[in-house]
């Protein structure tokens, strides 16, 4: 409880930050572990001698990993208390295996789409919010100081001239003032803001947070899409393990770790045992296009859905890596806009008292 509870306070001061070797490490530990189920090797001695011979900040916790496994802990339940250590649809594809006797099938084919991964871009998301979150402080930093010292004996200067301040010098005196008066203000909002980012994907697993992301129609999508490759992984498992479908849906549903993804996938059963098609029903649920239905239906007709689940979890994720980083592309000259618009402000505030007592003078 206590190890949770410090993941969820911690995890938000350091998500952000770029990993240059994240992916690399994560393919190659589950080639690992992979390599080690299919040889019915101990995967608890796998794990710490990989530990053993890395020197990054990770090696620590992949000896925790690796004493878990050697007391007998299943692998999925290990990886779900070190969700960073693995792909996020790792602990649901070590669940499946070890659900239906499959776990090197399970391991390989989720290393399998880690190496894919591994070949692509890293999505820009990281960059741009480390790049934003330094150029943010630097601003706050700075006009904290003008605000606090700098404005204060500017006003004076001018009161004692006598001069009538433009407009916009009046707007930043007052900002200010305000910054001077109600400083702690701005410094008690920083913990709740916190508290709600730490505990933000804790409360979204809750009925209400579920409710409330089904309200708001982006968000659900977002979220049902992001999880769709790795239940089509988990359904490939099961397909290779010769399981029928509906068996196969009812086995990913009851692995995933997701309360309200784990609720759409046993609605999605549901159907299927009165007789329904599967394809339908999880577009239905917004894991699906229309598109992506037909073409699972015509590959299990065709009696190659294994290699179409793969396929399609492999294009969805390529899709949603470009949506990410279109958005991350707008993002900048937003960022950077606003940033020079702040700046503007500022200078123009201060320059224009210069012009005016100037004229006034001369």
């Amino acid at each position: 409880m206590t190890t949770t509870l410090a993941t969820m306070l911690l995890r938000p001061l350091f998500w952000w930050l770029p990993d240059f070797n994240r992916r690399g490490r994560q393919a190659e530990l589950l080639w690992l572990l992979a390599i080690a189920a299919e040889n019915n090797e101990q995967l608890g001695e796998v794990v710490t001698d990989y530990a053993d011979e890395l020197d990054s900040g990770v090696n620590s916790r992949l000896r925790s990993v690796g004493m878990e496994l050697s007391r007998g802990g299943r692998l999925s339940d290990v990886l779900q208390h070190f969700p960073e250590l693995l792909p996020e649809e790792a602990a649901l594809m070590a669940r499946t295996g070890e659900s239906c006797g499959e776990l090197p099938s399970a391991l390989k084919t989720a290393a399998r789409a880690a190496s894919r991964r591994q070949q692509d871009r890293e999505p820009l998301l990281s960059w741009i919010l480390t790049y934003g979150i330094g150029v943010l402080t630097a601003m706050m930093l700075i006009l904290g100081f003008l605000m606090y010292y700098i404005v204060p004996k500017f006003k004076k200067i001018f009161e004692d001239f006598g001069t009538e301040l433009p407009g916009p010098t009046i707007g930043l005196i007052v900002a200010s003032d305000t910054f001077v008066n109600y400083w702690y203000l701005f410094v008690f909002m920083i913990p709740p803001l916190y508290l709600f980012v730490s505990f933000a994907p804790a409360m979204a697993a809750t009925s209400l947070g579920r409710s409330v992301i089904r309200g708001i129609w982006p968000l659900w999508r977002w979220r049902q899409r992001r999880q769709t490759p790795g239940i089509l992984r988990a359904l490939q498992v099961t397909v290779d393990a010769k399981l029928p479908l509906v068996e196969g849906c009812r086995l990913v549903a009851k692995s995933h770790d997701d309360p309200s993804i784990r609720e759409d996938l046993t609605g999605a059963v549901a159907y299927l045992q009165q007789g329904s098609i599967c394809w339908p029903e999880l577009q239905r649920d917004g894991f699906l296009t229309s598109r992506e239905a037909a073409f699972l239906a015509a590959a299990e007709k065709a009696r190659n859905l294994s290699w179409a689940l793969d396929v399609t979890a492999s294009e969805i994720e390529r899709r949603n890596a470009f949506r990410i980083e279109v958005f991350v592309t707008a993002l900048r000259p937003v960022l950077l806009a606003g940033l020079a618009m702040l700046v503007a402000w500022v200078a123009i505030s201060m320059f224009l008292p210069l012009v005016k007592l100037l004229n006034d003078l001369s």
